[in-house]
């Protein structure tokens, strides 16, 4: 299964800053507890919405007043990626601006101004009406250097008053970009830089880490510098689409979905590799799948099989080996998932039910 290149003053003087907590309400624990949380670092959770782009508070377990998470896609807030510790309640400077709240009515960041009516007319809600300003004020930093803790490019919006990523080009996934105003979102003012948690580095069974090993003794043969590091967001993402093939045996399955050795990258969904992964990190990257079947007993994955099928030095498997040899990528997941399935037909023991291991590595530079 071949990869999957597919791949994530102003007109108005004004943009971000400030991140809001909610004192005094009650959040599964209660926003008392919330606030109790954000140390001087800020307030976590804080959330990318894979719908719509906007930046909105989800609570430690992803539901705080979930009935309120409006997305002005529809429906309710996807939560994606980074968890945002949003700073507050300090100075306002020369890159960090205070004044953003927190919206009571839809979970949302916007910007208030010093009185709570900076354009007034424009702090547009996707619960209906106008904005709901609630808890602390967020002081939000912009125009520094994005770091691993610190993610740039989200923007004003001068329709809407809320904050939005847009990506370095403002175009990140830019048809999902709505505004509650209507249309898409205008940025507008600072580059916002916010902080957030730190990737956990590892997350993986002892099978998947033999094949995130492998791949970087050989990547180390070749010359690449520094080994690839886990990340648990792009393992959840190879995880999540082993566990679709999975899922999805057929016949015929999911997995036989594409072209001659291009197969088993789209989901159920219709996603591509690049699509899931930039939802996850913020850009696009690569991705190796591998599917195998056992008949007569089961003695857990063919991790070796992968391996040998992605590394074959031959035109066959060149895309699989490019992805794992290129010496531009960083970052890695893996993920194994077991399913049953019925053999496939031009293939020994044709239409016998099997043992199924479903292997996706994905790759990010």
């Amino acid at each position: 299964m071949d990869d999957g290149k597919i791949w994530l003053p102003n007109r108005r003087d004004l943009l971000l800053g400030a991140a809001v907590a909610f004192a005094g309400l009650a959040v599964g624990g209660s926003i008392g507890s919330a606030a109790a949380r954000a140390d001087t670092a800020g307030q976590p959770d804080w959330r990318f919405c894979g719908n719509c782009n906007g930046l909105f508070f989800s609570g430690a377990n992803g539901n705080y007043y979930r009935q309120n998470q409006r997305c002005s896609a529809g429906g309710l807030h996807d939560p994606m990626g980074f968890n945002f510790v949003l700073p507050h309640d300090t100075a306002e400077t020369a890159t960090a601006q205070k004044d953003w709240r927190f919206c009571g009515n839809c979970n949302g960041l916007f910007f208030s101004g010093a009185n709570g009516d900076y354009y007034r007319q424009n702090q547009r809600c996707s619960a209906g009406g106008l904005h709901d300003p609630m808890g602390f004020n967020f002081v939000l930093p912009h125009d520094t250097a994005e770091t691993a803790t610190a993610q740039k490019d989200w923007r004003f919006c001068g329709n809407c008053n809320g904050l939005f990523f847009s990506g370095a080009n403002g175009d990140y996934y830019r048809q999902n970009q709505r505004c509650p105003a209507g249309g898409l979102h205008d940025p507008m003012g600072f580059n916002f830089v916010l902080p957030h948690q730190a990737a956990q580095q590892d997350s993986m069974t002892a099978d998947e880490r033999k094949i995130a090993d492998a791949i970087n003794s050989t990547r180390e043969q070749v010359g690449c510098s520094g080994a690839l590091q886990v990340d648990s967001r792009l393992v959840a993402v190879a995880r999540a689409h082993s566990q679709d093939l999975a899922d999805h045996p057929g016949p015929p399955g999911l997995w036989e979905t594409g072209t001659l050795n291009r197969q088993g990258h789209t989901g159920s969904d219709g996603s591509q590799p690049g699509d899931r992964i930039a939802k996850a990190v913020g850009s696009p990257g690569t991705e190796n799948v591998y599917v195998a079947w056992l008949l007569g007993g089961d003695p857990g994955p063919p991790v070796q099989g992968a391996l040998n099928y992605w590394l074959e030095n031959t035109p066959q498997h060149h895309d699989h080996r490019d992805n794992a040899l290129n010496c531009a990528h960083k970052s890695t997941g893996v993920g194994i998932s077991k399913g049953s399935g019925v053999i496939p037909q031009g293939q020994q023991n044709a239409g016998q039910q099997a043992i199924f291991y479903y292997f996706t590595q994905v790759f990010h530079d």
